[in-house]
């Protein structure tokens, strides 16, 4: 697996990775790559980013910019989950 994390448009490589357990059985079930402090950094630019330009768009045009969530999800969650990018809610590992 490649320690890549998704970052204001672009792959950019990620800290460690981290494994991440079944909370039943403690199993391994995947691992992800830990965002440094100053990957997180970047993403809080390029999402600040992001709202600046969507905020001066129209909404009919901003319906478009962004794919359904329930599609997105569909299409892409066995990819994303699998290259190891969803996080944990609540985790709070940055270095």
């Amino acid at each position: 697996m490649e320690n890549k994390l998704f970052i204001g448009g672009k792959w950019v490589d990620g800290g460690p990775l981290m494994e991440v357990k079944n909370k039943y059985n403690d199993k391994v079930i995947g691992a992800l790559p830990v965002a440094r402090r100053e990957d997180v950094d970047a993403a809080i630019d390029a999402s600040q980013r992001a709202r600046d330009v969507m905020a001066d768009m129209p909404a009919y045009k901003r319906r478009g910019k962004t794919p359904p969530r329930s599609a997105s999800q569909s299409s892409r969650g066995e990819h994303l989950s699998q290259s190891g990018l969803l996080l944990a809610p609540g985790f709070s590992g940055a270095q």
